[in-house]
């Protein structure tokens, strides 16, 4: 069942964060669109550890992240890749000159 309301709550997040989205983008620009779809997606991944090192210990439906430092220190390292890569891919960050 909890399953059931992860889902809801993940297409009601993007129902309400895409028309956001496309009005950030028309106002401010594409690179703080970006910025704010890694940052959703990092608070996504937040939560899912906060609630499977805290319901999920007595509870196994309730387990939906992996929990293992070394695979959470490579998905942190992936999204600081990936946001340095959107900074540097919009020049904000020099590669060189």
């Amino acid at each position: 069942m909890f399953l059931l309301y992860l889902n809801i709550g993940l297409i009601i997040s993007i129902a309400i964060s895409v028309p956001i989205a496309v009005t950030v983008s028309k106002k401010i620009s594409p690179v703080s669109r970006s910025l704010a779809d890694v940052c959703r997606t990092v608070i996504i991944w937040i939560f899912g550890i906060a609630v499977t090192l805290t319901y999920g210990q007595d509870h196994s439906e309730y387990q939906i992240e992996n929990t293992g430092v070394l695979v959470n220190i490579l998905k942190a390292v992936g999204f600081l890749v990936l946001i340095m890569g959107t900074l540097m891919y919009h020049e904000l960050i020099p590669i060189c000159k």
